[in-house]
């Protein structure tokens, strides 16, 4: 019988996460306001599992670990890859079109599972507004992920054992 080769790096939950989030925000100094990650086409989030562009390309996929707050329609929460965590804040417009489009709040049973983020940008946070909308308190300033376009490719809320670390 041949043997079989086993790989060495832990197992991920889902194949679709890739470890982007560091590489992207952290090592390329990626300058504010720039857009991180492209915007789709309607087409491509209302079937993302049948879209090449959605597919070709890992930096669209998230799993949310926690909400944390909502406050005027922005919902505050933290998403991650399959190595690190990074806070998130969803737009009122992303907000809205998630809810239209899936007939349910994007904060309903929606923890643990896989989305397909968009049209999102990086934006340094205040100590204070860290305090009120993530309920951190005693961390600098920090980079946070504003997504725009958003939607769930995956409902499976698989939850992983591992802890993640944040990037700030």
């Amino acid at each position: 019988m041949p043997r079989a080769l086993l790989s060495s790096r832990p197992p991920t939950d889902s194949v679709f996460l890739q470890p982007w989030i560091h590489r992207t925000v952290a090592s390329l100094d990626v300058c504010l306001s720039d857009i991180v990650i492209p915007r789709l086409e309607p087409n491509d989030l209302s079937d993302p599992l049948m879209s090449p562009t959605v597919l070709s390309n890992c930096c669209h996929f998230v799993k949310i670990s926690k909400f944390c707050s909502v406050d005027h329609y922005h919902v505050y929460a933290a998403a991650r890859d399959s190595e690190t965590q990074i806070l998130v804040e969803f737009t009122p417009e992303c907000v809205s079109q998630f809810e239209r489009a899936h007939h349910t709040r994007i904060t309903s049973e929606t923890v643990h599972c896989v989305f397909v983020v968009a049209d999102c940008h990086l934006v340094f946070r205040s100590p204070t507004y860290l305090e009120t909308h993530w309920n951190l308190d005693t961390i600098d300033h920090a980079r946070t992920l504003v997504v725009k376009q958003a939607t769930v490719f995956d409902w499976d809320q698989v939850e992983c054992i591992h802890d993640f670390p944040l990037l700030l």
